[in-house]
């Protein structure tokens, strides 16, 4: 964690700022560039303490951390997501402030089947399922 991570907040999308590497990057617009809009096409089980990943079709893999503790998830706590996530995309993204139930705040991964949003007006597919994962598995794309 980079000194000012969480003190600094991104304008645009009103969400941290944070380090990677020698910058500062806004949360959202860091990882809608690495795999925003890419299909998972592979869960990667966790071995020991190294998290479950989720493999993008552009080969980048997002590591699954606990939005409470920055742990690697248990796989029962997301056994329902993961047996669906192939063939899924990243459809959306949100920073979800800090509050009572999320301390530190996370963010929401949204997941669909298809990136076909036309007539929606804006709105999530009906069938969009919901991750939420602490800033860290931001950090650890790779």
């Amino acid at each position: 964690m980079a000194l000012l991570d969480g003190l600094v907040m991104c304008g645009e999308h009103n969400c941290p700022m944070i380090g990677i590497g020698e910058d500062y990057c806004c949360v959202i617009e860091y990882t809608d560039d690495l795999i925003g809009a890419q299909q998972v096409v592979d869960v990667i089980p966790g071995l020991d303490n190294a998290p479950t990943r989720l493999l993008f079709a552009n080969g980048y893999s997002l590591p699954l951390l606990c939005p409470d503790c920055g742990e690697p998830f248990h796989i029962e706590d997301a056994d329902e997501f993961l047996d669906s996530a192939v063939g899924l995309y990243l459809f959306a993204l949100a920073y979800v402030p800090p509050s009572d139930e999320m301390p530190q705040g996370c963010m929401e991964f949204v997941f669909a089947p298809s990136l076909d949003a036309e007539g929606l007006g804006g709105e999530l597919p009906e069938d969009s399922q919901s991750l939420f994962l602490h800033l860290d598995s931001v950090r650890g794309i790779e």
